[in-house]
């Protein structure tokens, strides 16, 4: 199955360099692609994962807990979207439960892989992974203050710009 690029770009984002700013501006922009009223809801499910998981790394429980129960309630609806996307849909919901538990209970952050299930999704995003310098899957490293205080950055404009370079780079 083909996926979306600005979806392979998230996951690799989401569960290799777990950069969960990144990935919703990456998914914002696939979001904005197309006129409001053509806007899909499922987009902002996904960005709300990374918002839940980036505000839970810096222990922003109230936020965090916010946007997990937006991703919740825009994605439980439908599993067979989660798994047109690759993902097993009730695993994927069950794990967004207990993540928004641990967070109701703030306990520490602690990194989540999405459970894909379509193989070739598997390898690509490992393939990507590598070509950016991380391992897919890997737990976060809690030491990089860049990536989990990014919304800080002054001028993100080179970092717009090479993202976009990307694209063009994969289509």
């Amino acid at each position: 199955m083909r996926y979306p690029e600005a979806y392979v770009d998230f996951l690799v984002y989401f569960q290799g360099v777990r950069d969960y700013f990144e990935c919703h501006e990456i998914l914002e922009d696939e979001w904005k692609k197309v006129p409001p009223e053509e806007r899909k809801a499922y987009w902002k499910g996904f960005i709300a994962i990374a918002v839940s998981q980036y505000h839970h790394r810096r222990d922003n429980f109230k936020g965090a807990e916010r946007a997990m129960q937006n991703a919740i309630t825009r994605l439980e609806k439908d599993q067979s979207l989660l798994h047109a996307f690759g993902l097993d849909g009730e695993m994927t919901l069950q794990l967004f439960d207990e993540k928004l538990t641990a967070i109701r209970a703030n306990k520490p952050y602690e990194s989540m892989n999405l459970p894909i299930i379509d193989a070739e999704l598997l390898e690509l995003c490992h393939q990507r992974s590598q070509g950016r310098g991380c391992t897919f899957g890997n737990p976060s490293d809690m030491s990089d203050e860049a990536l989990i205080n990014k919304h800080r950055m002054p001028n993100r404009d080179a970092v717009i710009s090479k993202r976009e370079s990307m694209y063009r780079k994969n289509m």
